[in-house]
């Protein structure tokens, strides 16, 4: 482990430091891997717990890719890493198999035509959203994200209505960071009396599929708007 970690706690559950983690995960990349990959302080339970959700996330992201043009990252983190985590695991394998179907794709009002798709598990995905957000947060502001905040995760910044259009105009024209090129980019806005409050946005493989993930503080198992 890093000595920039000796002293400091796990950003996930706030047990002394054994570990480190990626933010995003380092299997979501093709290699060579690029050198500006970000690591956060963590404990090594953590770290494990989320290994498996972190290969079914990249196999999904990676999945609505990989019919683009030939050598895109898409598609080599799928000829590198996917397919062989597949064939390991042939029980999702044929789920995917079974289940896959051309959908009508939506991005708000925008019809984007027809794509294959295939149901997933949001709740494995989402964990794995909320947690590069948490090392994201991290990396931005040298601190965990408040015990007392929590990470509303969106599909889509039209999932929530509620969500007003100045605010999705601010997320559309932010700064754009990117780790890896066409592997990962995102976007960070914070209110400025506290950072804490926060609006992340991810996109992987330059998918059609864009996360936002709002932190706030939590009440009655809700995320208080900002």
């Amino acid at each position: 482990m890093r000595s920039k970690f000796k002293k400091k706690n796990c950003i996930y559950c706030g047990k002394p430091t054994t570990s480190k983690d990626h933010a995003p995960p380092k299997c979501f990349f093709p290699k060579p891997v690029p050198k500006n990959l970000i690591t956060v302080p963590a404990c090594f339970d953590c770290n494990e717990s989320f290994s498996a959700d972190e290969n079914y996330t990249r196999t999904i992201l990676a999945s609505a890719k990989i019919s683009d043009q030939p050598g895109s990252p898409a598609e080599k983190i799928w000829n590198q890493k996917v397919q062989r985590s597949l064939q390991k695991n042939s029980k999702v394998l044929k789920e995917i198999s079974k289940s896959f179907r051309f959908v009508d794709i939506y991005h708000g009002p925008i019809y984007l035509g027809r794509r294959p798709a295939f149901p997933c598990d949001r709740g494995r995905i989402d964990r794995i959203i909320d947690k590069i957000i948490k090392g994201l947060f991290y990396f931005e502001n040298k601190k965990p994200l408040s015990n007392e905040f929590a990470v509303k995760i969106l599909w889509s910044p039209y999932e929530d209505n509620k969500i007003p259009h100045k605010i999705i105009n601010v997320i559309i024209t932010s700064n754009i960071k990117q780790i890896g090129e066409g592997v990962f980019k995102y976007r960070s806005i914070y209110v400025k009396e506290d950072l804490n409050w926060s609006i992340w946005v991810l996109n992987f493989y330059n998918s059609y599929l864009t996360f936002i993930g709002i932190t706030g503080k939590e009440r009655n198992n809700n995320i208080v708007k900002i």
